[in-house]
């Protein structure tokens, strides 16, 4: 009796284990996924950030015509 008692309870445990084993796996997929994500949208905010960066080098250089030839000058 107290061996079917302790064959049991080992059951149980493994079968615990295994439902532990199975969430972490669902959370560590999750995690990759949310990972992809984040990458993703970092990826898309850099794109972002040197679009930005082109505009403003094209609104400055538009702004302040001659203004490059004017620096080297100075430096000469």
């Amino acid at each position: 009796m107290t061996e079917t008692k302790r064959t049991a309870a080992i059951n149980e445990q493994t079968v615990c284990d295994r439902k532990r084993t199975l969430q972490t796996g669902a959370l560590t997929v999750t995690l990759g996924k949310l990972t992809v994500t984040l990458s993703g949208l970092t990826m898309t905010l850099g794109k972002l950030t040197v679009t930005l960066s082109k505009l403003t080098m094209t609104l400055v250089r538009r702004k302040i015509p001659g203004g490059l030839s004017f620096c080297q000058e100075v430096q000469e």
